[in-house]
This record gives structure tokens, C-alpha cells and sequence, in this order.
């Protein structure tokens, strides 16, 4: 599990928060995985999913105000990531089998996490900064 002080930054505050929030209920959901907690688990990937599809859209919604370039193929990423999440929901609903959830966890979200917001969050960062900069002037 990945910690706090391991979660890249951007020049976002405000985004940073939202990724350790969104970390906080993945280490939930990774424990109760663990602890095999079925029921938690379904909770606690609704909880993921609803929490991811806010940040999505709220980040969708700055990059189109922005009118940044790269915003379709960040959109991608971010649909493909809620459409697996909807899959492991689904599958995890027939089975109840928490390998499945812990695989995903540790094999693809939290590696997709980091590798997102090195690279793409990073680059909408940067191309908002100026904006950002120029509100608070």
C-alpha cells in the first residue's frame, strides 16, 4: 500500500487533497480486502466509485474551462480506469472473492494512480498554473 508521503504532487493543492482522499478510501477498501470483509468491500468499492467519478468530473470540468489540449486524451484514461472499476465491481458481486479486489488494488489502481498523476495530472497542472496564477492576482 502506498503511503502519503509516497503519492506524487502536482501544482494543484487542491487536486493533492483529493488524491489522498481518494487514497484514504482505497487503503479502506485494501484492508477490508484483506480482513476478507465482504460486505465492506462492496461498500467500500460503491464508496471508491462514486468518490473517483467526482474527481473525474470536476477535473473534466477545469480542463474544458481551460480549453487544455489534452483533455479528451485524459478523459480516456479516466473513463477507462471507471470502466475496470465498474468490471471488478460486477465480478466481485458474483464471486465475492477479495483476491480479485486485492489484485486490483495492488496490480493496477494504485500503480494507474501514480503513473496518472506523474504524468497526466502533472501536465494539466502545469498548462492550468498560469490561470490559477492570474485568479489570484
Amino acid at each position: 500500500m502506498i503511503t502519503d508521503s509516497q503519492l506524487p504532487m502536482i501544482p494543484m493543492p487542491n487536486l493533492n487533497d483529493t488524491h489522498i482522499e481518494e487514497m484514504v478510501i482505497i487503503k479502506k477498501l485494501s484492508e477490508a480486502a484483506l480482513d476478507d470483509q465482504v460486505e465492506l468491500v462492496q461498500k467500500t468499492l460503491q464508496e471508491l466509485l462514486k468518490y473517483m467519478s467526482l474527481h473525474f468530473f470536476d477535473e473534466e470540468d477545469l480542463m474544458e474551462e481551460a480549453l487544455f489540449p489534452a483533455l479528451h486524451a485524459h478523459k480516456s484514461e479516466h473513463d477507462k480506469q471507471l470502466h475496470l472499476l465498474q468490471t471488478i465491481m460486477k465480478e466481485f458481486g458474483k464471486i465475492k472473492d477479495v483476491s480479485l479486489v486485492i489484485s486490483y488494488v495492488q496490480d493496477n489502481l494504485i500503480p494507474w494512480i501514480i503513473r496518472h498523476i506523474q504524468t497526466m495530472d502533472e501536465t494539466m497542472a502545469l498548462y492550468l498554473q498560469p490561470e490559477a496564477d492570474a485568479q489570484k492576482a
